[in-house]
């Protein structure tokens, strides 16, 4: 549930499929498989908005929901995010190992 003056913020560009977590149901509960490269200002924002729609529902609603929980980090990788959604990535930090210190 977006609000209307949220529509112009970056961050409404980040609600992109390919920057939605994944998600599998057994019938009973949904799993969600949460992307580890999607940076943490876009995690707080989906949480958000999660939050806004759930405090919404009615109570009949809230009953009637499937179970969801929290899984293991999906596999899928972040080649489908556009060029310009990038900035919703988190930072790849490594070290280089290919030079031996003499």
């Amino acid at each position: 549930m977006l609000r209307e003056e949220e529509k112009a913020e970056k961050l409404a560009s980040a609600l992109h499929p390919s920057l939605i977590s994944s998600e599998e149901s057994d019938g009973e509960t949904i799993v969600i498989r949460p992307l580890k490269w999607r940076n943490g200002e876009v995690n707080s924002f989906f949480k958000k908005l999660d939050k806004r729609w759930f405090d919404g529902l009615s109570a009949q609603q809230k009953r009637q929901l499937a179970k969801r929980e929290n899984g293991q980090n999906s596999k899928r990788n972040n080649s489908l995010v556009p060029q310009e959604l990038h900035w919703a990535l988190t930072p790849i930090l490594y070290s280089d190992t290919s030079e031996e210190e003499s």
